[in-house]
């Protein structure tokens, strides 16, 4: 069994599955991987009975995700943003269009390879984009995955 982690034909729960730790989500892909001889799993969630594929396949879907939120977090800044707002009565108001960019960057070049490959997508890709890119801005010393392989900078 392998719960809330992989969501065979779909792409997770929104936020990541609501995960409160981005790195070892990323990291259950592997270990599912590497240490168990599996065919089939159970999910626990929607519409079928998972197989090794969907697990590579959701693996891939993370790695892209996180090569999407580092772009977005990248080239879009939060000096543009408040540039772009002009006032600063309300700082709230700049971090969410802030947010709204990146996340919105993050979802289009999600959704471009994604949309059609995995069910959910366009419903909860933004949520997606948020949770990662959040993520790589709190502890950008740690990289999630780094061509499919765990590293640590």
């Amino acid at each position: 069994m392998l719960v809330d982690v992989v969501f065979p034909g779909w792409v997770p729960y929104p936020y990541l599955a609501v995960t409160t730790d981005v790195g070892g989500f990323t990291r259950a892909h592997d270990i599912a991987l590497n240490n168990y001889n599996f065919d089939t799993f159970i999910g626990g969630h929607l519409t079928r009975i998972g197989t090794r594929n969907d697990v590579i396949l959701q693996k891939e879907f993370i790695s892209d995700l996180e090569k999407a939120a580092g772009k977005a977090n990248h080239d879009i800044t939060f000096g543009s943003i408040a540039k772009q707002v002009g006032h600063f009565e309300n700082p709230w108001f700049i971090f969410k269009k802030y947010n709204d960019a990146v996340d919105g960057q993050c979802a289009r070049d999600m959704l471009a390879k994604w949309e059609n490959k995995l069910g959910g997508a366009q419903e909860f890709m933004e949520t997606h984009c948020y949770t990662m890119g959040e993520a790589l801005r709190i502890v950008p010393d740690v990289a999630l995955t780094q061509g499919g392989t765990l590293a640590y900078k």
